[in-house]
């Protein structure tokens, strides 16, 4: 090793070492909690190590540039003292981890998923639905569809998976937005 490597690395020890008793039984208080791409395991892993490497660093420097406290988790994670947990791009989860978020999000916290993070039908299939891919088995809408473009409360409490394609179609912004081209389309090519 270098001498000025060597220099640098005791200057960054000696910094330590002054706030030495500040360090000990600490306790994070971040409010964002990135799971870690090493939380991987047998079927939750997609193959692309090299993709999920470089998501992780990515979201991580992202949260460093943007100043954001934040946690590195695992599946096994205490996710309820946070209020957003970020997965990246290829993140997999199984069935015990997706009811963990729905509870998580039931309770006021927020998932930011990127890329191609899911629950992927095949995984999820016994959570209640026959219509959803992806989280759509997780949410609760307040709201769901009557006919095409109606809406009316979600009494019932079905999750998107549980709402047909007409129901979800009637809140979607894309549906409603389709609804209102299906209606004026007409006049305008006039």
């Amino acid at each position: 090793m270098d001498m000025v490597t060597y220099d640098l690395i005791g200057s960054a020890y000696s910094e330590l070492e002054e706030k030495e008793e500040w360090l000990d039984n600490v306790e994070s208080v971040a409010d964002i909690a990135i799971i870690s791409p090493e939380a991987y395991v047998g079927d939750l892993s997609t193959g692309q190590m090299t993709k999920v490497d470089d998501s992780g660093s990515g979201v991580c420097r992202i949260m460093l540039e943007g100043k954001y406290l934040f946690d590195v988790i695992d599946f096994e994670s205490d996710l309820n003292k946070y209020k957003v947990i970020i997965l990246p791009d290829v993140i997999r989860a199984d069935i015990d981890f997706a009811k963990r978020l729905r509870e998580f999000c039931d309770c006021g916290g927020k998932v930011l998923a990127t890329g191609k993070s899911a629950l992927y039908e095949n995984t999820f299939a016994r959570l209640a639905g026959d219509y959803g891919f992806g989280y759509d088995p997780l949410f609760i809408p307040d709201e769901c569809g009557v006919g095409k473009a109606e809406k009316r409360p979600n009494t019932e409490g079905r999750s998107y998976a549980q709402l047909t394609p007409d129901e979800k179609d009637a809140i979607s912004h894309r549906g409603v937005a389709l609804a209102k081209l299906e209606k004026e389309l007409p006049e305008f090519l006039k």
